[in-house]
């Protein structure tokens, strides 16, 4: 952050609401609601906001677990979970040291006749995510050997 608190005492608040909602968007989520909730001219709010930045700004999360720096996915499928239209659910997460970096959970565009018809569905849908993400990093220049996606269904991962 450019300043502290102490230099938001006579600011202009369209100014400074612009600056929060940057930072809201790209680095602090947490600000969203307080910036959304307050009007531009109340300037205790923004100073209280300003003040919580300023005492955060070193702040992170950290994910617990084994450090890894590779790319795994985990992929599951919820066979014809939607009564209506009998599709069933994609879902998978990417993991990349440690931390979730991806993930999804949508209905399939097709009804699956089996389970593991619905389990390659989703299979095959996190191995182009992890092809995505292979070449993202091959882009940042960032080392990373193979995609390890992992399944729960032995027939769909035999197909591979």
């Amino acid at each position: 952050m450019a300043g502290s608190a102490s230099d938001y005492v006579n600011p202009n608040p369209v100014k400074i609401s612009f600056n929060l909602l940057y930072q809201a968007l790209v680095t602090f989520p947490t600000e969203v609601f307080a910036i959304a909730t307050t009007s531009v001219v109340d300037m205790d709010a923004l100073t209280c906001v300003m003040r919580y930045v300023e005492s955060t700004q070193h702040f992170g999360l950290e994910f617990g677990g084994v450090k890894d720096p590779c790319l795994v996915g985990y992929a599951d499928s919820s066979y014809s979970s939607d009564p209506d239209t009998r599709r069933s659910t994609t879902g998978y997460v990417f993991l990349y040291d440690g931390g979730a970096v991806s993930w999804g959970s949508r209905l399939q565009q097709t009804v699956a006749m089996s389970t593991m018809e619905a389990e390659y569905m989703v299979v095959a849908a996190a191995a182009k995510e992890g092809l995505w993400f292979r070449k993202l990093m091959e882009e940042l220049q960032m080392q990373q050997g193979q995609v390890h996606i992992w399944g729960d269904n032995q027939c769909a991962l035999n197909v591979f």
